[in-house]
């Protein structure tokens, strides 16, 4: 049972708990401690927390205790499948994805020569993201400051919104050093508060119980126009334009989900 006072703790595997191989799924074991809502069998798992969905994603190669996140192609065929029934039910409720090390150049401390990425199949892992656009991910591994440049990836159209959670232990700064960083006392995190509309997120100083100003973000979602809902060809029709646009500068992708019957080109 959890600890009167103190909250379940949702955990995702780093680098350092792993680093022997994660003998006898300790981390499994650990993860269902400090949170008795889950029973993990493997280092990946998931849960729905007030209608919202978690999904927790680690290093599940045992062989290689690197830095570096080596993702199965087990476990990202079990990510996509997730995804792929999240976006089915609603393409623009927010699903939440925890990954220890972040995706390159995405957020302080995967930039380059910052070296604080390491993703081994992140080109798989970006294919399965990129299809999509309600993802959120949040990498640690750097503890890069809040008041660093870049904690927040906007979301392009190779990657999802993205946030570097700096670390409660202890932090790293880039300023007026080499850009690999150095070592600086804190302990910092994020409140995150989800809307129907929006997600916001609060940048914490937890030693000095501050919010920090250059680290609060809006996620909005965006309205999608289309001329009609619905369109009829004849099979020797001509081809149609969805004349589809957003409210936002976010580059429509389209795709088909049979294209045995109707294809669609990168313009719609």
């Amino acid at each position: 049972n959890s600890v009167p006072g103190i909250p379940r703790i949702h955990a995702s595997i780093g680098n350092h708990d792993g680093v022997t191989g994660n003998p006898d799924s300790q981390f499994q074991e650990f993860a269902a401690k400090l949170n008795p809502a889950v029973k993990p069998d493997t280092v990946y798992y998931d849960e729905w927390v007030n209608g919202y969905h978690y999904i927790y994603l680690g290093n599940d190669d045992t062989s290689n205790v690197s830095c570096d996140a080596n993702l199965s192609d087990a476990q990202l065929a079990w990510l996509d499948s997730l995804l792929a029934e999240d976006s089915k039910n609603d393409p623009d409720k927010p699903v939440f994805v925890l990954l220890h090390q972040p995706i390159y150049d995405t957020v302080a401390g995967s930039l380059e020569g910052e070296g604080w990425d390491g993703i081994i199949q992140e080109e798989k892992l970006k294919d399965i993201l990129r299809r999509y656009g309600q993802v959120h991910i949040f990498g640690g591994h750097s503890h890069w400051d809040l008041n660093s440049p870049r904690c927040m990836n906007p979301g392009t159209e190779d990657t999802p919104v993205g946030f570097n959670t700096a670390s409660t232990a202890y932090l790293w700064s880039v300023y007026d050093f080499a850009a690999y960083g150095r070592y600086l006392k804190g302990s910092q995190g994020y409140y995150v508060r989800v809307y129907k509309d929006k997600v916001i997120y609060l940048g914490r100083d937890f030693e000095q119980q501050k919010f920090i100003p250059s680290a609060v973000f809006v996620v909005d979602s965006h309205d999608l126009n289309v001329e009609a809902d619905s369109y009829t060809l004849s099979a020797d029709g001509n081809s149609i334009n969805l004349n589809a646009t957003s409210t936002t500068a976010t580059k429509l992708i389209y795709n088909s989900s049979n294209p045995l019957v109707a294809s669609v080109d990168a313009a719609g």
